[in-house]
């Protein structure tokens, strides 16, 4: 069985110049990629209609990359120097590598079953200040996104950031903390989202090794 993904990037090289790669209908067998993720992109709250349609088409590229061939390999690997996760109720425990990928693969979203599916609502909120981006209550839908930030992407065309910021976020919503107000940038949510960006500049500036390795 196979599944496809529209998947739209646009980024900016180091010499500033834009360039807008379209994969339509990139077809990936499940068996070479493992069970697939969907991306549920439920609600963006106080968006105007350019930074919905822009944060879209980032949740489109994000389904991309977490169902890329190389993402559950780079999760495995990573280099974390915590991985605090907070159960409701409960003490803060830390988990292994393939906890990690479980959760991600499965869309578990906390105190929730497994469905496969990575759930977002975002809500614009003009009143957090940079450099934050986003704030999140563990295991709770919507998050928060900064009005600078949203503003700030859909302005440039910046598709990678928000996938990044997204699926930061939503390792808070499945229960994944930080240490110390951010003071360790090597945890789960900010590597994986790590992970996700790099996959996405890859695939916009090597389009025939993407398309040999997984164009089926």
């Amino acid at each position: 069985m196979s599944f496809a993904l529209a998947v739209w990037i646009k980024t900016r090289s180091s010499r500033s110049a834009d360039y807008s790669i379209f994969y339509s209908r990139v077809n990936c067998r499940r068996g070479r990629l493992g069970v697939a993720i969907a991306i549920s992109l439920h609600e963006l709250i106080n968006f105007d209609q350019a930074q919905d349609e822009h944060f879209r088409k980032s949740a489109d590229i994000l389904s991309f990359a977490v169902n890329h061939p190389n993402f559950r390999t780079q999760v495995l690997s990573a280099p974390y120097r915590e991985t605090y996760f907070r159960p409701a109720g409960g003490h803060r425990v830390s988990k292994t590598p393939a906890e990690i990928v479980q959760i991600i693969t499965e869309g578990l979203e906390r105190d929730t079953i497994a469905d496969n599916t990575i759930d977002i609502s975002i809500r614009q909120d003009p009143t957090i200040g940079a450099p934050v981006v986003g704030s999140t209550t563990p295991g709770k839908l919507p998050w928060r996104t900064s009005s600078w930030f949203i503003q700030g992407c859909t302005a440039t065309g910046d598709t990678i950031s928000p996938a990044r910021h997204m699926i930061h976020e939503w390792l808070h919503v499945a229960g994944f903390v930080h240490k110390r107000q951010n003071g360790y940038r090597k945890d789960v949510a900010y590597l994986v989202g790590d992970i996700v960006r790099k996959i996405l500049k890859q695939m916009a500036t090597q389009k025939s090794e993407l398309a040999s390795a997984l164009v089926v």
